[in-house]
């Protein structure tokens, strides 16, 4: 899992494919977030109750990718942090980690306003210096966006409330609930993969028909892009989703069209000698032939015959 985590981070702290997910997710693909407005934070969340021992009150996360974003309109700027949770596994408490990471990030940001007060000697009354804000100061807005990259339809929770045993509604209302920003391929209709203008768009297909390669070969034969899709992409979509597509040796770019194609065909192959394996063990057994006679026919060993009933998880020969 660690490969599958460290290859999605690095895809996704490329600022091109964040502002993609974002663009997409918030803007229905209308290039709102533009890449040079991105610069990357520092992704650890912590927070110390400075009145008691570091190691006993340290709060410290690790978020996947967090960026700070620049809305410049009229030689002015407003700024909100963007986050993205990569998830090679569905994580069934998901709303709660987001909601802590978020919180987390609000926090520090109240820490290091009230210490630049302090430090500034800008605190006068007694509410300003219970809080360590000024009445005027502000803080910036959090989105995350939780991807999910697992193959699998997301079945967890997307909502704190949804995380609590049945009770009284009347007691629920008054609980502020939380909910997580999902993007999950195999919930995606094909008509909307055209909102996304990165590679991301190539990768998040493949998950979404991960487990039906003639859907996958389908949904891309026609389409110019899939023929050149950067190495990285290619080598992502293989560790996330177990595929064997060939990499181009002297291009940065794959055609995964005809790397799907020959999948396919070896798919195909691997069906027939398993076809054909499994009828001479069946023959084997019921005494018709020998395991010497099985393994001529094949122009192989008894050893070998037998290596290969292991390697396609047929039942072995006493």
């Amino acid at each position: 899992m660690g490969d599958k985590d460290n290859k999605t981070k690095k895809f996704i702290e490329k600022n091109r494919i964040f502002a993609d997910v974002f663009n997409y997710f918030i803007y229905d693909g209308e290039q709102v977030i533009k890449p040079d407005d991105l610069q990357q934070l520092d992704t650890t969340e912590i927070v110390l109750n400075k009145e008691l021992p570091i190691d006993k009150n340290s709060v410290k996360k690790y978020r996947d990718v967090i960026k700070h974003w620049a809305i410049k309109r009229d030689d002015k700027a407003t700024y909100v942090l963007l986050a993205v949770e990569n998830q090679s596994e569905i994580h069934y408490a998901m709303p709660v980690r987001s909601m802590l990471y978020d919180a987390l990030r609000y926090a520090n940001q109240i820490e290091n306003i009230a210490d630049d007060n302090i430090k500034n000697k800008k605190l006068k009354s007694s509410e300003e210096f219970l809080s360590g804000l000024l009445q005027t100061d502000k803080i910036m807005p959090i989105i995350t966006i939780v991807i999910n990259f697992s193959g699998k339809l997301w079945n967890a929770p997307t909502a704190l409330k949804q995380m609590f045993h049945n009770f009284d509604e009347r007691l629920l209302k008054y609980v502020k609930d939380y909910e997580i920003n999902l993007i999950d391929p195999v919930a995606i209709g094909i008509e909307n993969f055209n909102k996304f203008m990165t590679e991301l768009r190539e990768v998040l297909l493949c998950i979404k028909y991960s487990k039906d390669k003639e859907k996958l070969y389908n949904a891309v034969k026609n389409d110019k892009a899939f023929e050149h899709v950067p190495n990285e992409a290619v080598s992502l979509i293989n560790t996330l989703t177990g595929s064997k597509m060939k990499l181009s040796k002297d291009k940065e770019e794959s055609n995964m069209c005809e790397a799907i194609e020959g999948l396919i065909e070896d798919g195909r192959k691997e069906g027939e000698k398993i076809g054909q394996f499994t009828a001479l063990l069946n023959l084997i057994k019921s005494g018709v032939i020998t395991l010497k006679q099985a393994a001529e026919s094949l122009n192989i060993s008894e050893a070998k015959f037998k290596s290969e009933l292991e390697k396609l998880s047929l039942k072995p020969l006493n």
